[in-house]
């Protein structure tokens, strides 16, 4: 993990935020639909790796082992990535975790574009997941 400052392009304020590459950290980073909260699962939680067990069917499989070879679905929803949003707590603003959620700047709540950042941060590859120092949440999982 690593840290850099951006600039939020819509309100012009600056930050720091903290930066992995998904695909060599193990984790996943799932962002609120709402405020600029987010969760980090660790992909040998025994609660992540238990939603491979409980639920059967092809598709749902190898969505599930494409999805934590690659760490991404190049579009596709998965049926994994819908029942692991399901599993989580909401989010102390109300909001929910959603994989498709974009990050957001934490002063302006305005969403962060992939391209927004490659402008300030010329190593920036999509690989890469961005939070807002401080911002992750604990406790994660619905009991």
């Amino acid at each position: 993990m690593k840290n850099i400052i951006l600039k939020c392009p819509h309100c012009q304020n600056s930050f720091e935020t903290h930066y992995f590459h998904a695909g060599f950290s193990d984790v996943d980073i799932i962002y609120c639909n709402t405020c600029p909260n987010a969760v980090k699962i660790d992909i040998y939680d025994p609660k992540y790796t238990d939603i491979y067990k409980k639920h059967k069917g092809l598709s749902f499989v190898l969505g599930a082992i494409y999805f934590a070879l690659f760490k991404r679905t190049f579009g596709k929803y998965s049926d994994f990535q819908k029942v692991v949003e399901r599993e989580l707590k909401p989010c102390s603003c109300g909001g929910i975790f959603l994989y498709r959620t974009k990050p957001r700047c934490p002063i302006c709540l305005n969403h962060l574009l992939s391209k927004d950042i490659k402008k300030q941060w010329k190593g920036y590859r999509v690989a890469y997941a961005i939070v807002i120092k401080e911002l992750f949440k604990k406790d994660i999982w619905k009991k």
